[in-house]
């Protein structure tokens, strides 16, 4: 008995101590839930509202994000109410005398977040009326990318009680909601009326329209409460044609950059182009930035004015001079290589492309070598721009032939007086079999011209065609891989796609895809049908 009872309290007392260790939570999943509305005083959607304080009271500890710019109330107060968190509660309190038979909605956007993970509450809603009754109605739809038909989460769509052009601009929106995952949008307990409604990607959380950096979307006319099924395009405009910036790449070379192509341009030198040595004006390829080149590399500065149709500016561009080349980051040599687009694997039915950095003045074609499987071949080369900067090489390839393409030194000498360093160029050609095709049958119901793209995910146009009525073409020579097919509404005739642009009222030209998927395997044909079901 002795000895039983001193191991009896010894158990006793390692039980309990055991029972008063706190143990670390291991890590669990990490809380990605934002807050959730337990309670409110008075409750959601309450009537005969008379008061001036609202408490919400969460299921955890809240913070607020940028919460003067995310919380719409609509109707508009004249004066911001007071908002304070206590804990886990949100308090409200209006210093505005609200108008009678009124619903009120408070909407929150991304404004309440939990206090630990930042996991924002999204689209929450608190509805009350200073009437007897609760505004019940609704508009409805859904927001697309115009351009590549893509949804976008979050995107937001905006009522206004007037019809005013101004109006995303400069105010807030009296309704909103944002899209879903599935593009939807559905605003609610707005009154009884029409409305304008506008769709916005709102990158800044402003509810206000930035032209250029945003896209925008409108309907045509404004919109009945209670109605369903109103689909908005978003795009971006078209900014004003602007000058950007100038600036020299390296001695010998300086750019002028626009925001847009250069239609139409005026050029007068205020520098003495003699003392510059100007050798030639070129444009890019999308004609939105101006290339000098000039072969003083001594050169300090071009100034110059330009005249468009709609901007005057007088600009200096200070130059890169051949001294700092030498001993800066900026060294550019003479350099000839494949072109930009050119791999080690060749096209069979395609030129052989090189690139120039300079614009080349003498040149022995004579001095090139080129090998088919080790046999000495004599390919047509030619330039292909009049700064000979480009280079193709024309000749009918072996399929699977293996081609060599030596350049030795001083086969070119650039503008600068610049000969080239020794090039070796590699590169094997497709075989006939390595290629698919796909026959097109375009059924066209839309009565407009349409332009018929084959597309990757990534939106690059590998063939396009125009067709106003039915017809058929066959797309040889492609790469086995998946392609969509995209038809552009081309309404105004000019080949390609046009954004739209909300204060002349003009949408975007319609896009449509194909439905499915085209998967071009190699030496095998795809027929598909095409039918156009007309504008949206």
């Amino acid at each position: 008995m002795k000895l039983i009872f001193p191991v009896l309290i010894t158990v006793i007392i390692i039980f309990l101590t055991s029972c008063a260790i706190q143990v670390a939570p291991g890590g669990g999943e990490k809380d990605v839930k934002p807050p959730e509305l337990i309670s409110s005083q008075p409750e959601n959607f309450s009537t005969n509202f008379s008061g001036h304080d609202i408490v919400l009271n969460f299921d955890e500890y809240i913070a607020l994000n940028d919460i003067g710019s995310q919380l719409i109330i609509s109707p508009l107060l004249n004066n911001t109410p007071q908002i304070k968190i206590r804990k886990k509660s949100l308090l409200i309190h209006f210093n505005d005398t609200l108008l009678a038979n009124t619903t009120y909605t408070l909407n929150f956007g991304l404004g309440i977040m939990d206090n630990n993970e930042g996991n924002k509450l999204q689209n929450f809603h608190y509805v009350f009326s200073t009437g007897s009754i609760i505004d019940s109605n609704f508009i409805s739809g859904k927001i697309i990318n115009a351009f590549d038909r893509k949804i976008g989460k979050g995107n937001l769509a905006l009522l206004y009680k007037t019809n005013n052009d101004s109006l995303p601009y400069l105010e807030r929106p009296v309704y909103f909601a944002r899209t879903n995952d599935s593009g939807d949008y559905r605003i609610v307990n707005i009154s009884p009326g029409s409305y304008k409604l506008v769709g916005l990607k709102d990158n800044d959380g402003n509810y206000l329209y930035t032209p250029a950096e945003e896209l925008i979307a409108f309907s045509d006319s404004l919109i009945p409460s209670n109605t369903e099924k109103i689909d908005l395009n978003l795009f971006r405009e078209v900014s004003g044609f602007r000058f950007l910036r100038a600036y020299s790449e390296f001695p010998g070379k300086a750019f002028l950059v626009f925001n847009g192509p250069v239609d139409s341009i005026n050029i007068k030198y205020l520098t003495d182009t003699n003392s510059i040595k100007l050798y030639a004006v070129s444009f890019s390829e999308k004609r939105d930035t101006i290339n000098f080149w000039y072969k003083n590399t001594l050169s300090d500065s071009l100034s110059l004015s330009l005249d468009t149709a709609i901007t005057r500016d007088t600009i200096s561009i200070r130059l890169f001079k051949k001294q700092v080349e030498k001993i800066g980051k900026r060294q550019v040599a003479f350099t000839i290589g494949a072109g930009s687009t050119q791999g080690s694997i060749q096209h069979l039915y395609l030129p052989y492309y090189m690139q120039s950095n300079h614009p080349i003045a003498e040149y022995d074609f004579e001095k090139i070598v080129i090998t088919e499987d080790s046999i000495i071949i004599k390919p047509k080369i030619s330039f292909l721009d009049s700064l000979h900067l480009k280079l193709k090489v024309d000749h009918v390839w072996k399929g699977k032939g293996n081609y060599n393409l030596f350049i030795p030194p001083a086969t070119f000498t650039d503008i600068y007086d610049l000969k080239n360093d020794s090039v070796q160029l590699s590169f094997t050609v497709k075989s006939e079999t390595d290629y698919g095709s796909l026959r097109i049958k375009f059924q066209n119901n839309s009565g407009e011209m349409c332009v018929i793209q084959l597309v990757d995910d990534a939106g690059f146009v590998y063939r396009e065609l125009s067709a106003k009525n039915d017809t058929s073409a066959l797309l040889s020579n492609l790469d086995p891989k998946i392609y969509k097919i995209k038809l552009v509404y081309d309404s105004n005739g000019n080949g390609k796609w046009d954004t739209g642009n909300y204060l002349k009222k003009i949408q975007p030209e319609m896009i449509e895809f194909y439905p499915d998927a085209i998967t071009v395997r190699a030496n095998w044909d795809v027929d598909v049908t095409v039918k156009s079901t007309g504008k949206k």
